[in-house]
């Protein structure tokens, strides 16, 4: 929501509850017990309290002018998870992604990896960025993001263009090929 954006600070602010009217919370309301109403004002909060958190966006070329153009076109993401899952699908069958790989959540992974990169390989600072509880996932992103940016030069230095790894790293066939690449 727009509400939630520090233009000035280049940081977007997620609460830790706000009231929502979205379907997805109609429905969850609709199946919590009580008052519906008064289920529906406090159906939305982050998923974990890690989850309410600033994100800075500042040091992301572009990111605040797509922020803007997109809240004056659509005023936010007035639309349900439903929608958001079949518009990203949509666009990976567009460049061709397998289906299974294209999914919401796998943009906020790839995301990971970059915050990993951006923060120098600090747990903490990553735990913060992503909402995680403790850094366990922090660390296993950092890892990630050290094998990606040895192969990105690696390519570089062939001249090769090098699109990033994403979540392809996630499957142990591609894993174990980009392991054999980064030995030669």
């Amino acid at each position: 929501k727009e509400g939630w954006i520090d233009w000035n600070e280049g940081i977007i602010k997620i609460p830790g509850h706000e009231p929502c009217d979205c379907s997805y919370c109609q429905e969850r309301a609709r199946k919590k017990k009580g008052d519906y109403e008064e289920v529906l004002e406090r159906q939305w909060e982050p998923k974990t309290k890690a989850g309410a958190r600033e994100i800075p966006f500042w040091h992301v070329d572009g990111v605040g002018e797509t922020l803007k153009e997109f809240m004056s076109e659509h005023g936010g993401w007035p639309y349900s998870m439903d929608t958001m899952e079949h518009r990203v699908k949509e666009l990976g069958r567009l460049i061709s992604l397998d289906p299974d790989r294209a999914y919401p959540h796998a943009l906020r992974g790839t995301g990971g990896w970059k915050w990993a990169r951006w923060v120098d390989g600090n747990p903490f600072e990553l735990k913060v960025v992503m909402g995680w509880k403790n850094i366990d996932m922090a660390l296993k992103y950092i890892k990630g993001a050290m094998l990606n940016g040895t192969l990105e030069e690696k390519f570089d230095r062939r001249g090769k263009r090098w699109k990033g790894l994403g979540r392809v790293l996630h499957t142990p066939e591609k894993r174990e090929k980009l392991m054999e690449m980064r030995q030669s």
